[in-house]
C-alpha cells in the first residue's frame, strides 16, 4: 500500500496498540519509537491503543509524549481485576478459571468492538506486541504492521501452539518488523509465509538523552556505598521463563569464594520471581552481597556508575539495555542467547559472550572484564562503532519509508 493511498486529512494517523502498558523492554522500546517518530516526521499524528488497563502498573505512562492521544479498550476495573492480581504473582487456579471461563469471552467482545471503532479513524495500524490480530478489521484499508520482538525459534520451541497461531495471524499483516536480523532469518526459514513481509528495523535508542538521565541524583539509601565500593550491575525483569537470574546468582557466588575484592552485584528490576531468588541469594550467603533492589524508572545513573553491565538470558528479541551500556561505553558480558546479544556485541568483539545456562563460563567472563586490561582495551575499540549502529536516526527511516514518509 502506497503513501496515495492513505486518507491524510492533513496528518497521517498512525495508531499504535500494545496488549498491556507495563515496565518491561517492550514498553521502553514503544517510548522511544514514539518519541522518534513524532521527532523525525512532522506529518504523523500518534494514538495509542493499550487494550488492558493494569491499574496502579503503567510506571512509564507520565513518559509518553504529550502529543500522544491515549485510549483504552478494556478499563473496567471488574474486568481486570484477575489479570492485576496475576501480574501481581498472586495465582490461584480456581480463579484463574472463572477469569477465563466469565470474564475473558466479555473482554474479548469489548476489544474486538471498541478496537474496530477507533481503527476506523485511522491510516496505519502498527501492533507493538503482535497481539492484535484477533481485533483488527483486516477489511478496512488501514496499512497494518507487526513488531515482533522475540526468537521465532525459541517461541516456537517454549510454546508451539501458542506460536503457530501468532504466525498464522502475523500472515495477515502487510509488514512484520523483526528488531533484529537473525531474528527476521529465523522467521522467514520458520515460516516461510512470512518471507516477503519481514524487515529488519532496529530499536533506536538516543544517546544525548541517555547521557542527561544518567548524571540525574539517585536517593536510593544504598547508593552512597554501592557507588563508592563499586558494583556489578544487571537490569532484568525478575522473571525465569525469559531471564536467567539464577545462573548470575550462582556464577557470582563461584567468583566470590575465588575473590575477597568482588565488587557488589545489584540487580535493577521487577517480577514474579522475586522471592525464590532471593531465597536462592540466602542459601548461597549472599545476601550481604548481592541486591535486589526493585524496578527504578531511571537505571541509568546506576548503569553510569558500574564497573561492569552482565545480561543473563535464555532468549531475547534485541536487548535494548545492551544497547544502552554501550552507549554508556559500558563494559557487557552478556549469555550468546536467540537472538540480539550476538548482533549487538558484533559477535564479541564489543562484549563477551558466554553459552546460555554456563555458569563456570558465565564466572569466568565476569572475572575477565574486571581484571585482564588488553581485554577491556580491546572491548572498548569496538564500542563507539556499535553504537553508531543503534542511532535513532538510522532506524527510523526505515518506518518512515513504509509509512511512505520518505
Amino acid at each position: 500500500m502506497t503513501s496515495d493511498q492513505f486518507s491524510l486529512r492533513g496528518k497521517q494517523r498512525v495508531l499504535f496498540v500494545i496488549s498491556r502498558f507495563l515496565d518491561g523492554g517492550i514498553d521502553t522500546v514503544l517510548l522511544e519509537l514514539l518519541n522518534n517518530l513524532l521527532r523525525n516526521s512532522p506529518h504523523v499524528h500518534c494514538m495509542l491503543v493499550i487494550a488492558n488497563k493494569m491499574a496502579g502498573k503503567e510506571v512509564f505512562f507520565d513518559k509518553l509524549p504529550p502529543e500522544v492521544e491515549v485510549h483504552y479498550l478494556v478499563d473496567e476495573r471488574w474486568l481486570q481485576w484477575y489479570k492485576v492480581r496475576k501480574l501481581e504473582g498472586r495465582r490461584n487456579r480456581v480463579l484463574s478459571l472463572l477469569d477465563e471461563m466469565f470474564l475473558n469471552p466479555i473482554r474479548q467482545h469489548l476489544l474486538k468492538r471498541r478496537f474496530r471503532r477507533l481503527q476506523q479513524e485511522v491510516d496505519v495500524v502498527i501492533d507493538i506486541d503482535s497481539r492484535a490480530h484477533s481485533i483488527i478489521d483486516w477489511t478496512q484499508l488501514t496499512l497494518n504492521i507487526a513488531y515482533f520482538h522475540f526468537s521465532f525459534q525459541h517461541m516456537l520451541d517454549a510454546h508451539p501452539h501458542y506460536m503457530r497461531r501468532v504466525a498464522k495471524g502475523l500472515k495477515n499483516y502487510d509488514y512484520v518488523v523483526s528488531i533484529s536480523k537473525e531474528m527476521a532469518e529465523e522467521g522467514a526459514r520458520l515460516f516461510p509465509w512470512l518471507q516477503d513481509k519481514l524487515v529488519t528495523i532496529y530499536n533506536g535508542v538516543r544517546k544525548d538523552h541517555l547521557l542527561l538521565r544518567a548524571d540525574e541524583v539517585v536517593s536510593h539509601p544504598l547508593w552512597y556505598r554501592l557507588s563508592r565500593q563499586g558494583f556489578i550491575l544487571a537490569v532484568e525483569r525478575l522473571e525465569e521463563s525469559q531471564k536467567d537470574i539464577t545462573s548470575l546468582i550462582e556464577a557470582y557466588a563461584l567468583l566470590s569464594a575465588r575473590s575477597a575484592q568482588l565488587p557488589y552485584l545489584v540487580v535493577l528490576g521487577e517480577g514474579h520471581d522475586r522471592d525464590l531468588l532471593q531465597t536462592l541469594i540466602n542459601q548461597r550467603g549472599m545476601s550481604q552481597r548481592i541486591f535486589l533492589l526493585g524496578f527504578t524508572e531511571n537505571p541509568y545513573p546506576w548503569m553510569k556508575h558500574a564497573q561492569m553491565m552482565v545480561h543473563s538470558s535464555k532468549f531475547e528479541g534485541l536487548p535494548t539495555v545492551l544497547i544502552e551500556g554501550l552507549m554508556l561505553g559500558k563494559l557487557i558480558v552478556s549469555t550468546d542467547c536467540p537472538t540480539g546479544p550476538r548482533e549487538i556485541l558484533a559477535n564479541g568483539k564489543a562484549g563477551v559472550l558466554v553459552p546460555v545456562g554456563d555458569v563456570e563460563a558465565l564466572a569466568q567472563a565476569m572475572q575477565d572484564i574486571l581484571t585482564d586490561v588488553a581485554l577491556q582495551e580491546r572491548l572498548r575499540a569496538s564500542i563507539s562503532y556499535q553504537v553508531d549502529v543503534f542511532r535513532p536516526q538510522k532506524n527510523i527511516v526505515k518506518l518512515l519509508d513504509i509509512l511512505g514518509e520518505n
